[in-house]
């Protein structure tokens, strides 16, 4: 009887081992790389976080003068007057958000100064190639007044429409761009009560990628 026993344990010892032997044969699988940005596709967008990612470059311009143009489409009328210039259409832009259920306030219009941006509020962020991390707006935007930034989905389609300026993320509150900063009134910085720059001891130089992530809260 013993023997017989010590015939199976032999016998199943050695198929778990040819097994695991066989294991070991197959190929490790590749590690997924993750989606990105680029000059050819220069927006991603995942639903399941409700973010969307887009590719921009720095005008250095304004890491040394004020703007209030935080994000524009490179063939807006605004977009030299921007941080960040990016090839996605604000209209593009807009129809994103929407489709990921973000709600326009659409409460400004250009008769608006002194006003205030609502909307859905967003969260945005910044990185680029060796930054080591993500950033969030307020940590590579200067406000001289010291608030923070509260960046509303604004709207605005037909106005952005009809005066073609390729506004996207305004740095105070705007009739025009698709979102814009609910900490600062319409017209408060054209009337030069804040400035805005980007951080240029922190940011790339003139003419260099960023990836900037807008995320629907």
């Amino acid at each position: 009887m013993k023997k017989h026993i010590l015939v199976a344990l032999a016998l199943t010892l050695a198929l778990g081992l040819t097994a695991c032997s066989g294991a070991a044969t197959k190929p490790a699988a590749e590690p997924t790389k993750a989606a990105t940005v680029t000059a050819e596709k220069p927006m991603l967008v995942d639903e399941a976080t409700k973010t969307i990612t887009v590719y921009a470059t720095v005008n250095g311009k304004y890491l040394v003068e004020s703007t209030r143009h935080g994000l524009n489409y490179k063939d807006g009328k605004n977009a030299p007057k921007a941080l960040f210039i990016t090839p996605v259409k604000e209209t593009d832009f807009y129809e994103t958000l929407i489709k990921l259920g973000a709600k326009a306030g659409n409460n400004l219009t250009t008769e608006s100064k002194g006003k205030t941006v609502e909307g859905q509020p967003l969260a945005v962020t910044v990185t680029w190639e060796g930054a080591g991390k993500v950033y969030t707006i307020d940590e590579v935007v200067t406000d001289s007044t010291g608030k923070p930034i509260d960046y509303r989905f604004g709207g605005n389609l037909p106005a952005a429409q009809q005066y073609m300026t390729g506004c996207m993320l305004c740095l105070d509150s705007c009739p025009v761009g698709i979102a814009s900063n609910a900490s600062h009134t319409f017209g408060e910085h054209d009337a030069k009560q804040v400035e805005f720059k980007g951080k240029k001891d922190l940011l790339p130089a003139d003419g260099k990628v960023v990836t900037i992530s807008v995320k629907v809260k």
